[in-house]
């Protein structure tokens, strides 16, 4: 799952490339949601539980793997 707080990640570049690369994440199988925040991650078992909300609903996601990359600057 990838979980992106605004409508469109890669804010900075072409709009429809981003669109390629979001649908191409989605159809290689990645649960890409929009507009949500991560509240915090837990382990649990061998499965990752994400915490998030999404226009103030909270919601639980399950997940294998879990990259936090909040706050990087991109390499430009």
């Amino acid at each position: 799952m990838k979980a992106h707080v605004g409508p469109r990640p890669l804010t900075g570049f072409e709009p429809d490339l981003v669109d390629q690369l979001v649908r191409a994440t989605r159809e290689i199988g990645a649960d890409v949601r929009l507009n949500t925040s991560v509240r915090g991650i837990e382990k649990s078992s061998n499965r990752m539980l994400v915490h998030a909300s999404t226009d103030s609903l909270d919601q639980t996601f399950e997940a294998d793997l879990v990259v936090h990359g909040a706050g990087r600057v991109p390499e430009m």
